[in-house]
C-alpha cells in the first residue's frame, strides 16, 4: 500500500464510516503519491463512492484520520480545501440550465469574495480549462443542449478551473458510449500526464482502470482487499476475491494486459472449475484465453471523431435576447418609470405641482400622505416577496417554492389573528399592535422549522420543507378555530386581513417598519449570489466548491424569512409576487444569480406596484385587496408553470 517513491498528497489510515446502523468503511487504509493516478474498484455497495465523499468531506463523522498534503482533512476551511481537491460527481447535469461558461466560472468560487467581480484571472484559468477539455467552442452553449460526454467533460473543466492539485471522480464514464468513455479517459490521462494532476477515479470498468491507471484500489464489503499496480489484480484469483464470481481474462492485443471479456453463450452456469479451464483448445492453465482464439486480425486505432453538434433547435442561448446588464437597465428605468407615474394614478387626479406643495392642499395631503408612501410600500412588499422567492427557489431547488412554502405567512396570519380576537387595540413607536403580534407570530413561525430541523442531525433541504409545510397547515388550522369562536365583526376582520393589501395607514411609519428588514435582506441575498449560484446545481457539488452549504442555507432561510414576515406583519398576506417574479426575470435574463437578484428586485417592485394601481382604480371608488389581483394573475402563471414548461430554468 506504500507509493512509488513520490510523496504522499492523499493518506487514509484505519478510516471507518458508517451511516446509521450500517457499516460502510472498515478500516480502510491506502495513500496516494502527487501525480498518481489510482482507480478504485468493487462490487455495487462496497463503499467506493463513500470513501471519495469522505476523502472530499462531503461526508463527515467517520473514525480514524485523512490527511490531504500532510494536514489533517478537517482542519482545512471549506474553500482551502477546495483549492486543494475538485470533484465531479455521478449524474449528467441534465436539468442545468447555466451556460457552459457560467458552470465552469463556477469553479472559480473558491478564490472569490461576495463583492469581487470576476477578475482576469479566473477568466483565464475558465478559458484554458475549456481549451484543455475541449470545450471551448460549447462555452456559450447551455448545459443541458450537450450530449453525455460532452457534459462530463464540462464537469471536468469546472473542476479544473478550481486549480486543484487533486481530482476525484466518481464514474465518469458511466452512461457514456465507447467513444465518449475513450475521450474522456484520454482527457484524464492528458491532465495527468501534462499538469501532474493527481486523479484519484472510481470506477466499474476493471479493464480501463487496468490500462489507465498507476495503482488500483479494490474494496469489498467496506474493505481494502487489494492495492497494487494493474497486471496483479488482472488475475482469476485475485477478481474472484473481489467480486465473489468467477471471471473469463483474455490477453489485450496491443497492451499483453489481461482484459475481462463476457464467457460466451450459454455459459451464464459454468462453475469456477469451467471458467478456470477456459473453452476449447486455446484454453490456459491460467485461466486466461488466448487472443487468437477470438481474433484473427490486429486492432486498428480508429481516428479521433468530430464532437457530434446537438440538434439545431437545441442550440442557445438566444442571440436575439439583450445582455443581462442590457436587460437590468431596462428593468431599472420601467421600475422608476413605474415609481414616478403610480402616485399620481388614482380615483382623484393629483397635479405635478403638489409634489412641492404647490396647488390644491388637499391633492398634495393625498399624494404625501397617502399615494407615495403606498407606492414606496408596495415597491419594498414586492422587492422582499421576489427576492424571498428566488432565494427559496434556489435553496431548495424546487420551481414551485415561494415565501410562504414554509408557513411564515401563516404564523403571522395566526399572530393577527389572536391579536383581532383578544379585541386589543394599541400601538408601540407608532407600530400598530396588530403587526407587532403578525412579527411575533411569522418569528414562531421560524424558530418552530428552524427547531424542528436542526432536532435531526445531518437533516437535509427536504426536511426543512416539509417541517415548514406541516407548521404552516397547523397554524392555518388555528387561524380556522379563531375564526370560528370569533364573532361577525372579528370574522371580517381575520377574512379581510388574510387577503392582503396596502391600505394599511397614513404617511411612512408602515414604510419605516419594513424597510430595514428588507435593505438587511435584500444586501445579504446580494452577497451569497455565488453561493446560489452553486446551490442550485446540488449540495453536494456547492460543498465540493468550497461553499460551506448548511451555514450557507440557514443564512438565506433567516433572511428570507425576516423579510416575508415584516412584509406580512404589515401587508398580510401578498400571495404569487415571490412566485411569479423569479421566474419571468428568469425568462428575461438567465438564471445566474448575479443578475437575476437585481432583476427580481426590480421587477417584483414594479410588479406589485402596477397589480396595486389595478386594485385602486378597476372598481373606483371601491378598492380591491391586492392579494386578489396577484392571486387571478398568480393562479394561472402556477398552472403554466407546472404544466407547461418541461424544466425550469436553473432549477434543475
Amino acid at each position: 500500500m506504500e507509493t512509488t517513491g513520490r510523496q504522499a498528497i492523499i493518506e487514509v489510515r484505519n478510516f471507518s464510516f458508517r451511516l446509521g446502523k450500517k457499516q460502510i468503511l472498515r478500516d480502510v487504509s491506502f495513500t496516494v503519491a502527487e501525480g498518481e493516478y489510482l482507480s478504485i474498484v468493487g462490487p455495487n455497495g462496497a463503499g467506493k463512492t463513500t470513501l471519495l465523499k469522505c476523502i472530499d468531506r462531503l461526508l463527515t463523522g467517520g473514525s480514524g484520520r485523512i490527511e490531504i498534503c500532510g494536514r489533517p482533512l478537517e482542519s482545512y476551511a471549506q474553500k482551502k480545501l477546495a483549492r486543494l481537491i475538485g470533484y465531479v460527481p455521478q449524474g449528467d447535469g441534465q436539468g442545468f440550465a447555466f451556460t457552459v461558461e457560467q458552470l465552469v466560472l463556477m469553479g472559480r468560487y473558491p478564490y472569490l469574495s461576495p463583492f469581487s467581480p470576476v477578475s482576469k484571472e479566473d477568466r483565464q484559468a475558465v478559458r484554458q480549462s475549456l481549451e484543455l477539455t475541449g470545450t471551448a467552442e460549447f462555452a456559450e452553449r447551455l448545459l443541458q443542449t450537450l450530449s453525455g460526454g460532452e457534459r462530463q467533460k464540462v464537469f471536468i473543466a469546472a473542476a479544473l478551473a478550481q486549480g486543484a492539485r487533486i481530482l476525484l471522480l466518481d464514474e465518469p464514464t458511466t452512461f457514456l458510449d465507447y467513444r465518449h468513455q475513450d475521450e474522456v479517459q484520454g482527457l484524464l490521462a492528458r491532465v495527468n500526464r501534462q499538469s501532474g494532476t493527481t486523479i484519484v477515479s472510481v470506477t466499474h470498468d476493471v479493464n480501463r482502470a487496468a490500462l489507465e491507471s498507476d495503482r488500483i484500489v479494490a474494496l469489498r464489503e467496506g474493505s481494502v482487499v487489494f492495492c497494487g499496480p494493474p497486471p496483479e489484480i488482472m488475475r482469476a484469483e485475485v477478481l474472484e476475491q473481489i467480486y465473489g464470481a468467477s471471471l473469463l481474462l483474455v490477453d489485450h492485443p496491443r497492451e499483453g494486459l489481461p482484459m475481462i471479456v463476457p464467457r460466451g453463450k450459454g455459459d451464464g452456469g459454468r462453475g469456477k472449475g469451467d471458467v478456470a479451464r477456459g473453452r476449447g483448445p486455446a484454453a490456459t492453465t491460467e485461466g486466461r484465453v488466448h487472443p487468437s482464439s477470438i481474433i484473427n486480425r490486429q486492432f486498428t486505432p480508429s481516428p479521433p471523431h468530430p464532437l457530434t453538434p446537438s440538434p439545431p433547435h437545441l442550440v442557445a442561448p438566444d442571440p436575439s435576447r439583450l445582455s443581462p446588464l442590457w436587460t437590468l437597465a431596462v428593468l431599472a428605468v420601467l421600475a422608476a418609470l413605474v415609481l414616478a407615474a403610480a402616485p399620481f394614478v388614482g380615483m382623484q387626479r393629483i397635479p405635478l405641482g403638489a409634489l412641492w406643495s404647490g396647488g390644491d392642499d388637499t391633492a398634495a395631503s393625498i399624494l404625501w400622505r397617502l399615494r407615495i408612501p403606498r407606492v414606496c410600500l408596495a415597491f419594498l412588499a414586492g422587492a422582499s416577496l421576489g427576492l424571498s422567492g428566488m432565494a427559496f427557489q434556489a435553496v431548495f431547488r424546487n420551481p414551485l417554492a415561494t415565501p410562504f412554502t414554509l408557513g411564515v405567512a401563516s404564523g403571522a396570519s395566526l399572530g393577527a389573528a389572536v391579536y383581532i380576537r383578544l379585541g386589543l387595540a394599541f400601538s408601540l413607536w407608532k407600530i400598530s399592535g396588530e403587526s407587532m403580534f403578525a412579527f411575533a407570530g411569522a418569528a414562531l413561525s421560524i424558530l418552530a422549522v428552524y427547531g424542528l430541523t436542526r432536532a435531526r442531525r445531518g437533516s437535509s433541504t427536504a426536511t426543512m420543507l416539509l417541517a415548514g409545510v406541516a407548521m404552516g397547515l397547523f397554524f392555518s388550522s388555528l387561524i380556522l378555530f379563531i375564526q370560528y369562536v370569533s364573532d361577525f365583526t372579528q370574522t371580517f376582520r381575520i377574512l379581510r386581513w388574510v387577503m392582503g393589501g396596502l391600505e394599511k395607514g397614513v404617511g411612512f411609519d408602515e414604510v419605516l417598519g419594513v424597510l430595514p428588514f428588507a435593505v438587511t435582506g435584500s444586501l445579504i441575498v446580494f452577497c451569497m449570489t455565488h453561493e446560489l449560484n452553486l446551490i442550485t446545481t446540488g449540495e453536494e457539488l456547492a460543498a465540493s466548491r468550497g461553499v460551506e452549504v448548511r451555514r450557507t442555507r440557514m443564512i438565506l432561510f433567516f433572511a428570507a424569512s425576516l423579510m416575508v414576515g415584516a412584509v406580512v406583519a404589515v401587508c398580510g398576506p401578498i400571495g404569487f409576487v415571490g412566485l411569479m417574479a423569479p421566474h419571468i426575470c428568469r425568462l428575461l435574463i438567465g438564471p445566474d444569480h448575479r443578475y437575476l437578484m437585481p432583476a427580481t428586485l426590480l421587477f417584483g417592485g414594479a410588479f406589485l406596484i402596477l397589480c396595486d394601481t389595478l386594485a385602486r382604480t378597476v372598481m373606483a371608488p371601491t378598492e380591491l385587496p391586492v392579494g386578489i389581483i396577484t392571486s387571478l394573475l398568480g393562479g394561472p402563471f402556477f398552472l403554466w408553470l407546472l404544466l407547461g414548461r418541461r424544466d425550469d430554468a436553473g432549477m434543475g
